[in-house]
Parts: structure tokens; sequence; C-alpha cells
């Protein structure tokens, strides 16, 4: 008898569970011969969604022993229309090119799935309890002003439950055209239609009417739960409450900031409350617009500006797109403060007024000049110099930032020389060291001055 050889395949790429032999009418004793074999839904999902072949399981029945399960995969599970052969997702059937057999080497067919899905029974909304919308008395519903991208709504969550199975998905979702839903506010048992007119202080419950998985005009929605907009939808527990559209915020008055700076070193960076000054530093006054909102411009008024009331006068002090710019006098004891006055600004009918007011600062050290003294030239080895008195090598000039009003002696300026003896050095050499001098400058910071010296040396007399 004419010997055949048959393969069975049951799984694709590398699942492949059994390959029989038949031969001069004989078969092996692990030969099973399929009895029949179905395809079996283990998930559940929403009217709408798309089923994934994880969800379906294959099961081979033998006509004796256990029956063998594959797992669903892209491999192993194809979708359907009802006819078997279209595209569509009614069906969930063996994939192409698995093929099972029975004893006498008949292709038994796999028994479709017929794919159930669950109806939404259930909508909750999580997130947001009242949702409110602003609207004059007179405008228009429009289902625009329901906006999804309001940041109110970032963190919503809207979940379908129908069945064993719960789908949450974000506004983020719908925005994305993951998912796409309608929802329709009733007031008293009545609808609010697309163009109604409302009222600030009406209140409105939300309902679930409709959903679909897709955007596209006019494709049609998996579920409608209103009946054709007869019946309210699913109920949610969320609500709308309308308010007036708040009129446009106005300028209700002015705040002033200070920024000061020394040279280009920024001190203090729109403050309302000024830090120690100093002579010389530059304080920028600017003006800022105080909203009816309780919000600040973030940048200076462009209003026109009028100086008033200078208490302290500043020779001419003049803003400039919200800003004026004074350079701190120093402190004496006749005269206390830079600049003081008001600002006055016209806003429609009325005027508003500011005040400022920048002290005076405190005189400091601004330089420091050491320099070798110019009758001292030759030293002798041995020779103690210093840098006061008799044994003094340099002189030392002090600097204040205001010169006029310096005070008659400094203090805190020290000089240290490295080297105090002179050491044995042949006549006609040159002895050289370094003077350190350190001084207090702007608001007490240390600063330091190097300067070198250099010397013949010479026989002592």
């Amino acid at each position: 008898m004419k010997s055949t050889k048959k393969i069975f395949v049951v799984a694709i790429a590398t699942l492949m569970l059994f390959a029989f032999t038949a031969c001069n009418n004989t078969m092996p004793s692990a030969f099973k011969s399929v009895e029949y074999v179905e395809v079996q839904q283990i998930e559940s999902y929403l009217k709408g969604e798309t089923p994934k072949a994880s969800g379906f399981q294959v099961v081979i029945n033998y006509t004796e022993g256990e029956p063998t399960v594959l797992k669903g995969n892209t491999g192993t599970i194809k979708f359907v229309g009802e006819d078997g052969t279209s595209a569509g997702t009614a069906l969930a059937t063996v994939a192409d090119g698995l093929k099972f057999y029975d004893k006498k080497d008949v292709e038994v067919p796999a028994v479709p799935a017929e794919i159930a899905y669950e109806d939404v029974t259930s909508v909750t909304i999580e997130g947001v309890t009242e949702y409110t919308v602003e609207t004059s008395a007179t405008a228009p519903w429009k289902l625009s002003s329901f906006d999804y991208s309001d940041k109110a709504l970032k963190d919503v969550t809207v979940t379908l439950t129908g069945g064993d199975v719960s789908r949450t998905y974000t506004i983020q979702d719908k925005l994305n055209d993951k998912i796409d839903f309608v929802l329709s506010l009733w007031k008293d048992g009545e609808i609010l239609e697309e163009n109604d007119t409302v009222a600030a202080g009406n209140v409105y419950t939300v309902t679930f009417d409709k959903y679909r998985y897709t955007s596209t005009p006019n494709a049609p929605w998996e579920a409608d739960f209103t009946n054709g907009d007869k019946n309210p939808g699913l109920e949610t527990s969320v609500t709308v409450k309308v308010v007036d559209k708040a009129a446009p915020a106005t300028i209700d008055s002015f705040k002033i900031y200070y920024t000061v700076k020394n040279g280009t070193d920024v001190i203090a960076n729109k403050v309302s409350t000024l830090p120690d000054l100093y002579t010389g530093d530059t304080v920028e006054i600017s003006v800022y617009e105080v909203m009816t909102d309780n919000t600040e411009s973030t940048t200076p008024t462009d209003e026109a500006i009028t100086v008033i009331n200078q208490t302290v006068p500043y020779t001419g002090i003049a803003f400039k797109n919200g800003v004026a710019t004074v350079s701190v006098d120093t402190t004496t004891a006749e005269k206390t403060k830079t600049a003081e006055g008001s600002v006055q600004i016209k806003v429609g009918d009325k005027y508003l007024t500011a005040s400022y007011s920048v002290p005076t600062g405190a005189n400091y050290i601004d330089r420091v000049t050491v320099a070798q003294a110019e009758t001292v030239t030759s030293v002798y080895a041995g020779q103690t110099i210093g840098v006061s008195g008799e044994n003094s090598v340099i002189t030392t000039k002090v600097d204040y930032k205001d010169t006029a009003n310096a005070p008659a002696t400094s203090s805190g300026v020290v000089s240290v020389l490295r080297d105090t003896v002179v050491p044995e050095l042949a006549v006609g050499s040159e002895f050289t060291t370094v003077c350190t001098t350190t001084y207090p400058g702007r608001a007490g910071e240390q600063e330091t001055v190097y300067t070198l010296l250099s010397f013949s040396v010479v026989a002592k007399s």
C-alpha cells in the first residue's frame, strides 16, 4: 500500500505542537485524531471596541484525551464579517494556514466564535462635580461652549461600564479622537438645545447621550441612549452652572516696584521694599497696573505718568514706559532721602496716584591706590621696612564713592608686606617684595589690592 506522510500544523512560527505520520495503514500510538476545533472568546468588549486576538483562544478537541488550547495571537486568530469572508469584527475564526485533521486525513474545520459585545449600561464621570460656564443673559448656548480643552477638565475621567467590562477615558482621549461622546444638559425635564437662551443662575444636570470610537463626521454611533434625542441619556453626577460672563478687568490702581543696581550688577529686582542702599546705586522706579480682578500687569504701564508732590525733589526725574531712574545720594546729617513724591495717571475720567520713596545710601571706599614711596628707592641688607611711620616704603590713597562727603579719616584699610626685613643680598642686586592691602568696599565686601615693590640693594652707610 502506498505510504503517505502528512504534517499537521496547529500553530504558526515556532509553535508546532504535533506532527503525525501514517504508514501502511498503521498509526503511531502518539497520534491523536481531531474530533472538532472551536474558537472561544475569553475577554469581554464594549460595543464598538476593536477586539484583539489575545481575547480569544483555539481549543482542539480529540477523540480521546484532554483538549489542547492555543492562546490567541495574530497568528492564530483572524476577524471577519458575518459572512465569514468580508472584513469586519463579527466573527473570530482560525487564522489562514492553521489546519486540523482526523484519522482519515480529513480536514476538520474550526467553529468560529460569534464575538459578543457588552452594551454600556452606566457611565461615571470623575474629577469634576460642578462645571461653571460663563455666559451673558441673552447669549444662546452653543455646544462649543462646553470647552473640553478647559484646564478645569484636565483631570476628568469618563468610565463606561457594561457587564463585567469597564473602560476609562480621559478628556485628552477625546481631544485625541480615541473616543467621541456627546453630553447634554437638562433642567426640569427639558433638554438645553443648541441655540437656547440661558440665564445666569441656572444649574443643569449632565447626561451621557452617545459614544463612538471615531470622530469622523456622520460616522454611526456605537450606542445612542437618548432614543433619537427623545429621552435623557445615561445619568451622571455632574452639573453645569451658568454664571454671568465676567466683565473685562480694568485698571483699579497702580503699584510701585524698585530694581536696584550697582553698575550692571542687579542687587534687587522688582521689590516693593528697598534693601540697604549705597552711594551711587541706581534705583529704577517702575509703575505697574493693578486690575479690578486683583491681577497685576506683567510689565510696567505704558500710560502717561506725571510726577507730583515731590517732597524730596530729584532733578530731571521723568518716567518713560513706566520707569524712572535715580542715582542714590550719600546719607548725611542733613539729607536722608534721595527722592520722594507721587506719580499720577489719568484712567478714564479719574486720576490715580501711587507714591515712591528712595532713601539715601551709605558712602563707602570705592578704590584704594597703593604705590611705592618715591623717596624710598634703595635699601640695605638687614634693613627693617614697614607700611607706616619712618620705615614706610609705600604711600596710600583712599577714594570714597562720594569724595565730597568722605570722612576725615578712613578705617578698615590694612596693608601688609610680604617681607619686613631685607634679606642678605649682594650690593647692586635688586630686592622685590609684595604689599597686600585690604579694605571694606560696598556693603562691607572685602576688597584686595596687590602692589609690587622693587628696590636697589646698597651698602649700609
